[in-house]
């Protein structure tokens, strides 16, 4: 199984949730957005590839409601865990299918 985290960045849950796998001890108080932290197993980086794609066009067909104005992929960044993932990711994200 793959693990995946969907986050928005400077959020208080991904500083606490970082802090823990690595020991570190950086205060959360100054993080104004608590944020959002989902953690999802998927079959293989396809899988996982696909679900960042379906979800990028989720917010830019519909938006997000803690972001204004519309969304569009010039304002969007996706951290992968490594090279290799984020290369399949761009693979199925360029689709238009």
């Amino acid at each position: 199984m793959m693990r995946s985290w969907k986050f928005r960045a400077s959020s208080k849950q991904i500083i606490e949730y970082a802090n823990s796998l690595t020991g570190n001890t950086e205060d959360i108080s100054r993080y104004y957005y608590n944020g959002e932290l989902e953690i999802y197993d998927f079959k293989n980086e396809v899988a996982e590839a696909k679900y960042v794609k379906a979800t990028i066009e989720r917010i830019t067909n519909n938006g997000h409601a803690d972001i204004e104005g519309n969304m569009t992929y010039e304002r969007i960044a996706v951290i992968a865990r490594s090279k290799y993932l984020l290369a399949i990711i761009c693979i199925y994200v360029n689709r238009r299918i």
